[in-house]
């Protein structure tokens, strides 16, 4: 995990995320990393887009450029 958050860190990612690990059929962890730390999340990865999209407005942070679009669309229409 602290290779994953230090390569986010290096490639200048800087904003929260949700990290999966495994295969499409077999994902076997589901994190948010957030300012350089990883919470897990157990309850899966609609779960951890929730949470994702929560940190998003009690920091009241703008969405990134990269993905502004389709969080907008989550929070929008599908939450």
């Amino acid at each position: 995990m602290e290779t994953v958050l230090s390569q986010l860190a290096a490639d200048g990612i800087n904003h929260p995320v949700v990290l999966v690990f495994g295969g499409r059929a077999d994902i076997t962890q589901v994190t948010l990393a957030v300012e350089g730390h990883a919470v897990p999340i157990v309850r899966g990865l609609v779960a951890a887009v929730d949470r994702l999209l929560k940190v998003y407005f009690v920091f009241n942070m703008q969405f990134p450029d990269a993905c502004k679009h389709v969080l907008h669309f989550l929070q929008r229409i599908v939450l």
